[in-house]
């Protein structure tokens, strides 16, 4: 029955094979039907888009699917590693993210007037040979910053760098690069400007810094899509500074993401998010949603 909704000759027996690695698995499991039901969409979406098993490559798979869509039909790719002989390493899974951020960045900018700045800023990180997460991070507060002091394709004020600045202290060595970039590409007269003296840090705020560091370090060594999600919950309660257990039982309206700025609103107040951590708030938010909509 489900091959009959399958349009490729390839794509039929593979379906059949599957419901019987299932049974396989787990022949005592009282839901196996409803189990295989839950992954036929998968199936339907693979017969549409691959016209053959030479075409459903890892990369080709993992970009279709997005690593969401790998971790909701987990077993779908356990099976397909199987029988087409690919695999669907956490590193693909994480570049294949990457891509996905940084083409999304890239379409922000497409009617704007920093656009050709910023598609040339993109092709020469691209040949910079830095992982794909260090480009996705440069370019992010490139474009961010080309957003707040609506850049075109022109030095701008000195003052503007320095006003980006203040708002966000903790992109001043991703802008540097963007700066450099277009000083010797364009010839632009534009700096970074001198280094504010740092106030002294309370060996609290010391220790809460060292700890985000490591959280940090481990979702860069787990990839963002297959990190723990209580790590990603401990980063989002220390930047904050909140118990860990109230980001936990928090509800997912605390969460808002307001035409792109993020904040988490507690009883008390509203925290915005800073933007450095943006990712890792959106993604914990994410999984929340997700869980949630499983359950229901």
């Amino acid at each position: 029955m489900a091959a009959a909704l399958l349009t490729r000759d390839w794509t039929k027996p593979i379906i059949q094979k599957f419901a019987l690695w299932l049974h396989g698995r787990q022949p005592e499991k009282p839901n196996l039907v409803k189990l295989f039901r839950s992954h036929q969409s998968a199936f339907e979406r693979v017969d549409a888009q691959f016209e053959s098993p030479e075409s459903a490559t890892a990369e080709a798979i993992v970009r279709f699917f997005g690593a969401a869509g790998l971790r909701e039909h987990l077993l779908v790719g356990e099976f397909l590693s199987e029988v087409l002989g690919i695999e669907f390493t956490a590193q693909l899974k994480s570049d294949t993210a990457e891509r996905g951020r940084i083409e999304e960045k890239l379409r922000q900018c497409h009617k704007r007037s920093w656009r050709a700045v910023v598609d040339g800023y993109h092709d020469w990180l691209q040949g910079s040979e830095l992982p794909l997460r260090t480009v996705r991070l440069y370019l992010s507060t490139a474009v961010a910053f080309c957003e707040a002091t609506q850049v075109k394709e022109q030095a701008w004020d000195e003052s503007a760098t320095a006003a980006f600045l203040r708002r966000q202290p903790g992109l001043r060595n991703n802008l540097s690069k963007f700066v450099g970039h277009c000083r010797r590409k364009y010839g632009w007269d534009v700096a970074m400007p001198p280094r504010a003296a740092r106030p002294p840090t309370s060996d609290t705020n010391k220790n809460v810094v060292i700890q985000l560091r490591k959280l940090i370090k481990q979702v860069v060594r787990d990839g963002l899509e297959l990190v723990d999600t209580k790590v990603l919950e401990k980063i989002v309660a220390k930047s904050l500074a909140f118990r860990i257990g109230d980001i936990a039982r928090a509800a997912d309206e605390q969460f808002v993401d307001d035409a792109g700025k993020r904040y988490f609103r507690s009883d008390e107040e509203v925290v915005p998010i800073p933007v450095e951590l943006d990712e890792y708030f959106l993604e914990y938010a994410r999984r929340r949603k997700a869980s949630r909509d499983r359950r229901h």
